[in-house]
């Protein structure tokens, strides 16, 4: 995966230093979805101002800007006696609610209206008009107002509850966020009063829309909007000449300059040939359809179960991804293709299901591509914590088509076979505990040969534990004298697949993680347990060891046993 940077750095410092005036002029684009609010006029007396007049007809001072676009307002401190202002109505007099937090992911931090931080934004938290909310790198928090509408802020994203106005009488309500950085998602009710506002502020852009789905994002030099629901109308704030309409399926790009252009956002990719269910316990990868009109692409993983609810997200120049594991659960895996204008294109969904658990054991015997008899062979893994047993199958294919032995052991992960001469593999799954007839997957196949003239292993189990490799994974193994990893015995990463283990009567705990070649490492495993069969250290090639250095052979890379 070659990660593209997320929207461009947007820094709020400069944004919130700018007075009344620049912020204002700063604004370029206007979206809005129904025709303007009604309103009253006001002829300007001496001493009059923006201010002074917004908060004689709203009783919010701060509804000057709204005042300033409506009249086109060049000098907010030059207004002439006699002039008559327009001023919207929609907002005056509305009781002040509040938003509630319905999904955080990662970390969100959260400053009162006061200036006071009230610390990280928790699920079910109340948020009150004015709450500044700053979204940390690789996480995500959703928000639903009180008119029922809800709106998710991005990674990197910096917001300003500006107005949470509703009125649960009239059903009238008046929303504004100040976006200051990143990107916001809105999904917006219809409105139930004729008068009832949802706008989205920006360092260039302002889009104000009911009873639609769109996108806004801003970056220093541009403002993009996109519609996947509804119409909105947008016009440019530098250029008045320059309006459009957006129906589902368009966006819009404003300029520094205020030049609007409007393009067809590129269509959903094909999604259908990705795989339903995933088992993988390390790591969660696709490799998505190219489009050749996208500049790059925004992959997310959703919680299938929770509306908005992102869990990762990715800006991809190449369509493969590849994700630490997710818990058991269902997804939805979303899509869009990034076009040159940097407009983001029709989202693509795929629902899929992780069952990773329990996870399967880890080899013991036959070491792979080992020769062995037939007579009495011993078929033996690791045994995990919380499982109610484990199911063995060998095949003379790697594909188990008719599987030669299959069966299950409630008890240990060992299988004593009879098998005639031959190329074998096999593979072994851990039955779920408390949940009747629910298995794990199963282990990537271990191939091993039976010979006529091979000796007799038995039943003793060889003092190592192994895996099957994949290309390009390294691989961290701990192992410890107790279960909790309290007692930790050796800690170290591999570039071998195996490990020999300490020998003696005493259990052995073993868990590890994988890593890849550009960094990406997976979680813990799930903790395996394992009883040696000898006493004395012993290398993987079953010699003792010898000398002051006290290490067990694994591979090509020495774990450290503690002094």
């Amino acid at each position: 995966m070659k990660p593209t940077p997320n929207l461009p750095s947007r820094k709020p410092d400069a944004w919130l230093k700018r007075s009344p005036c620049q912020a204002a002029v700063a604004t370029l684009l206007v979206v809005t979805a129904w025709p303007a609010l009604a309103e009253t006029p006001h002829r300007v007396v001496a001493g009059d101002t923006l201010w002074s007049i917004a908060e004689q007809h709203t009783g919010d001072a701060t509804q000057w800007r709204a005042l300033q676009q409506a009249n086109r307002v060049a000098d907010p401190h030059k207004l002439r006696i006699g002039q008559v202002l327009n001023v919207p109505m929609g907002a005056a007099g509305l009781p002040v609610a509040h938003a509630t937090v319905v999904f955080v992911q990662g970390e969100a931090l959260a400053t009162g209206p006061d200036g006071q931080q009230v610390g990280p934004l928790r699920s079910g938290a109340s948020v009150p008009e004015g709450t500044l909310i700053e979204v940390r790198d690789k996480s995500f928090v959703r928000l639903r107002l009180a008119d029922g509408s809800a709106f998710g802020l991005s990674p990197g994203s910096t917001a300003r509850l500006e107005r949470l106005r509703r009125d649960d009488g009239t059903q009238q309500s008046h929303t504004v966020i100040r976006m200051l950085s990143g990107r916001v998602e809105s999904e917006v009710v219809p409105r139930q009063h004729p008068q009832t506002r949802f706008d989205v502020h920006t360092p260039m852009a302002v889009a104000s829309v009911r009873g639609t789905r769109f996108g806004v994002s801003v970056s220093p030099d541009e403002a993009t909007s996109e519609v996947s629901a509804g119409k909105v109308a947008v016009r440019s704030l530098l250029n008045r000449r320059q309006t459009t309409t957006l129906a589902a399926g368009d966006g819009a790009r404003v300029g520094a300059a205020g030049g609007l252009q409007r393009a067809t956002l590129l269509p959903a990719v094909d999604l259908s040939a990705l795989p339903s269910t995933w088992d993988d316990g390390e790591f969660v990868s696709f490799a998505l359809p190219t489009q050749p009109q996208a500049q790059a692409y925004r992959v997310r993983v959703l919680q299938a179960d929770t509306p908005g609810a992102v869990l990762r997200e990715a800006w991809v120049k190449d369509p493969a991804v590849l994700w630490q594991a997710l818990d058991d659960g269902p997804y939805t895996l979303t899509v869009q293709g990034l076009d040159k204008l940097g407009l983001l294109g029709q989202t693509a969904e795929h629902p899929f299901q992780v069952q990773a658990t329990p996870a399967a054991p880890l080899y013991r015997q036959p070491a792979a591509g080992a020769t062995v008899s037939g007579a009495n062979l011993t078929l033996r893994c690791t045994e995990l914590l919380e499982v109610a047993g484990y199911r063995i199958q060998v095949a003379s294919d790697v594909s188990f088509s008719q599987p030669l032995v299959d069966v299950t052991r409630p008890d240990r992960c060992e299988h004593v076979a009879q098998l005639p001469p031959g190329s074998y593999h096999w593979r072994v799954a851990s039955l779920a505990a408390g949940t009747p007839n629910r298995q794990g997957p199963f282990s990537l196949p271990s191939p091993f040969v039976v010979s006529a003239d091979a000796p007799n292993a038995g039943t003793d189990a060889d003092n190592t534990t192994f895996w099957s490799p994949r290309a390009g994974l390294s691989y961290r193994v701990q192992l410890a004298a107790d279960a909790g990893f309290t007692r930790v015995l050796s800690d170290d990463w591999l570039r071998g697949s195996q490990v020999a283990l300490p020998t003696g009567g005493e259990a052995v705990y073993l868990r590890w993680q994988s890593r890849d070649t550009q960094g990406h490492t997976s979680r813990l495993s799930a903790v395996h347990r394992v009883t040696p069969s000898q006493s004395g250290l012993r290398t993987e090639d079953n010699k003792p060891v010898r000398g002051g250095d006290n290490t067990i052979g694994t591979g090509n890379s020495p774990l450290q046993q503690p002094r």
